[in-house]
């Protein structure tokens, strides 16, 4: 997992090296409105891959399974009455410090090239 989060965190440097040309050649060939539409579609591209993503979620071990097997047998109502609802956006992300920061420094560093 450290060896993806540094090939992605390497890969978005030169993504945004590679970005000022295209963005030149591409309002030469296909003026400005065609030129931000194209790349408009490239990014959006991007926000699909960042709306695929799930955190990862830990294995249960064998106790803790037996256990549950244990307790539920005449529990299964209430199992179903106890699982939460499948957010659609989750914003508990922004309760973090760092992400906050990371998130402000990445938006501004963005908007002054």
């Amino acid at each position: 997992r450290p060896l993806a989060n540094g090939l992605s965190a390497a890969g978005s440097p030169v993504a945004l090296c590679c970005l000022s040309p295209l963005g030149q050649v591409l309002q030469y060939q296909y003026g400005w409105r065609g030129g931000f539409l194209i790349l408009g579609g490239i990014l959006l591209n991007c926000c699909v891959c960042g709306a695929l993503m799930r955190p990862l979620v830990a294995p249960k071990t064998l106790k803790s399974k037996e256990q549950e097997q244990e307790n539920n047998e005449g529990t299964e109502e209430a199992e179903k009455k106890k699982k939460p609802k499948a957010k659609l956006l989750d914003f508990s992300v922004f309760k973090d410090c760092g992400f906050v920061i990371y998130t402000v420094s990445a938006s501004i560093m963005v908007l002054g090239t």
